[in-house]
């Protein structure tokens, strides 16, 4: 599950700043093989995260996990309203009606003039890898 993936990713992440007031919080991941190490700044109070997966995804990423461990607070109060019970449920609570289409009341033809009857499907230019070795030689 996502959630596992991004706390387990956490854990190879350190806060490095912070601003408690203003709740900025600077996080850089573990550097392995000259890959990560990169800073992060994540703002708890106006929910942004520079990652931007928080933008697209509504849902913390590891960079969010690693903070709100480290001060105490709970990741899961960053997931988006979308994904509450409460909103499943109400989604699915209403009735569904499937659509039917009409059947259609004129005959389906091919066109004749597109392609014609017979005609070969290859219209590929041969190149050299089709063509036999002693071509070249």
């Amino acid at each position: 599950m996502k959630w596992e993936k991004n706390y387990e990713s956490s854990k190879r992440h350190f806060v490095f700043y912070w601003n408690i007031p203003t709740g900025v919080y600077e996080v850089r991941s573990i550097q392995v093989d000259g890959t990560g190490g990169n800073p992060h700044f994540v703002s708890l109070n106006e929910r942004k995260f520079d990652c931007g997966k928080w933008v697209n995804l509504h849902f913390p990423c590891s960079h969010v996990m690693k903070v709100t461990g480290r001060m105490g607070e709970l990741a899961r109060n960053f997931i988006s309203e979308h994904f509450t019970v409460e909103n499943y449920v109400a989604t699915y609570s209403g009735s569904f009606s499937p659509v039917y289409w009409p059947s259609p009341n004129f005959r389906m033809a091919s066109n004749e003039f597109y392609r014609p009857l017979n005609r070969t499907r290859n219209n590929r230019i041969p190149n050299e890898m089709d063509r036999g070795a002693a071509v070249y030689e």
